[in-house]
C-alpha cells in the first residue's frame, strides 16, 4: 500500500504546501483557492484508491459460512412474516364467510401492515449475490475456512496443500462454479459447516480395511499388467483401469476410492497374499508419467502413493 499510493501522497502534500504559501490579498486568495482545489482532487484520488483496495481485499476474504448465516436470518424473517400473514388471511376468510365487515376490514388493515414483514426480507433474499463467494472458492480462502470448520467439528488431521484440503479419506478441492469436489465426486453443497459434517461422517464410515479379497484382486490386476512378472512397479492409474473393467464400475468406484482402499490395506499391514507374495508401495521417482496421489491418514500423516509392487516372500 505504501508504494502504491506514494505518487498520489507526494502530490497531495505538494499541493497543500503550495496552497499554504500562496501569500495574502485577493490575488493570493484566488491562487490559494486554486491550489486548495487541486489538493482536494489529489486527496480524493488517494481516498478512492484506498477504498478500491479495501473492496478488493474484502472480496478475497468473503466468509462463505457468513453468507449462509445471512441467508438463514433473512429466510427466518420471511418465514415469520409469512406465518403472520397466513394467520391474518385466515381471519379475513372467517370474517368474510360470517359476513362480519368490521372484523374483515380490520383484518385487511392488519394484512397490509404485515405485508412489510414479508416484502423486505424477500427483496433482500432476491438481492443475495454470490459475488465474493465464487472468488473464495477459486482462491484459497474457502479451503482455509473449511479447515477451521473441521477443527470446530472435532475433526483432526486435515492438511492444507497449495490447491486442496486433504482430509481422510478425501482430497477436497473447490471451484469457481460454486462446487466442491471430493476426489472425482462433486457437490454444490458448499457451506463449510455442512461439508465438515460430511467429511466427519465419511471418516467414521471408512475406517475399516477392504480386507483380503481386495488384496487378492489387486494381485490379479498387478500380474495382468506385468504379464506375470514380479518386482515391477506398476502405476496406480494402470491398476485402477484393470479394476474397473466392468460396465458402470467407474461410476460406482472412483479412483479416489481405490487409493483410499490402498491406504486402508497399508494401515492394516495387510501385505501378504495367499500366493505368498508381498505388497509394497515404491516411492515416486518424480517423472511426469509417475503420477502421485496425495493422501492423509486420520492422524494427519501425509502419504504419497504412485505405484504398487508385488514380490515373492523369501525366507
Amino acid at each position: 500500500m505504501i508504494q502504491r499510493d506514494w505518487p498520489e501522497r507526494v502530490a497531495l502534500d505538494f499541493f497543500v504546501e503550495r496552497a499554504a504559501s500562496s501569500g495574502h490579498g485577493p490575488a493570493h486568495s484566488r491562487r490559494f483557492l486554486r491550489w486548495l482545489d487541486v489538493a482536494h482532487t489529489a486527496s480524493a484520488a488517494v481516498d478512492g484508491a484506498k477504498d478500491k483496495e479495501m473492496e478488493d481485499n474484502s472480496a478475497h476474504h468473503v466468509s462463505v459460512e457468513r453468507f449462509f448465516d445471512d441467508a438463514d436470518a433473512l429466510l427466518a424473517s420471511a418465514t415469520k412474516g409469512l406465518k403472520t400473514a397466513s394467520s391474518i388471511v385466515k381471519r379475513c376468510v372467517t370474517a368474510s364467510a360470517q359476513g362480519d365487515l368490521k372484523i374483515l376490514m380490520k383484518a385487511v388493515l392488519d394484512l397490509n401492515s404485515a405485508s412489510t414483514l414479508i416484502g423486505k426480507p424477500i427483496a433482500d433474499i432476491c438481492g443475495l449475490s454470490p459475488t465474493g463467494v465464487d472468488a473464495a472458492l477459486s482462491g484459497g480462502s474457502y479451503l482455509r475456512e473449511l479447515s477451521e470448520s473441521l477443527e470446530r467439528a472435532g475433526v483432526d488431521g486435515a492438511r492444507l496443500t497449495d490447491n486442496a484440503l486433504l482430509s481422510y479419506p478425501f482430497r477436497v478441492t473447490s471451484h469457481e462454479n460454486l462446487t466442491v469436489s471430493f476426489g472425482k465426486k462433486s457437490s454444490s453443497r458448499i457451506r463449510p459447516s455442512v461439508v465438515a459434517e460430511y467429511l466427519k461422517g465419511a471418516r467414521r464410515s471408512t475406517v475399516s480395511s477392504p480386507g483380503q479379497p481386495f488384496l487378492e484382486a489387486l494381485e490379479i490386476a498387478y500380474y495382468s499388467q506385468t504379464s506375470g512378472s514380479d518386482g515391477e512397479a506398476v502405476r496406480i492409474s494402470k491398476l485402477y483401469e484393470s479394476m474397473v473393467l466392468a460396465p458402470q464400475a467407474r461410476k460406482l468406484y472412483s479412483e479416489s476410492d481405490f487409493v483410499a482402499d490402498l491406504n486402508a490395506l497399508d494401515r492394516a499391514h495387510l501385505h501378504i497374499t495367499r500366493n505368498n507374495r508381498r505388497l509394497s508401495f515404491p516411492k515416486s521417482t518424480g517423472t511426469y508419467s509417475d503420477r502421485a496421489y496425495q493422501f492423509v491418514n486420520p492422524d494427519g500423516e501425509a502419504i504419497v502413493y504412485s505405484s504398487v509392487r508385488f514380490d515373492p516372500v523369501t525366507g
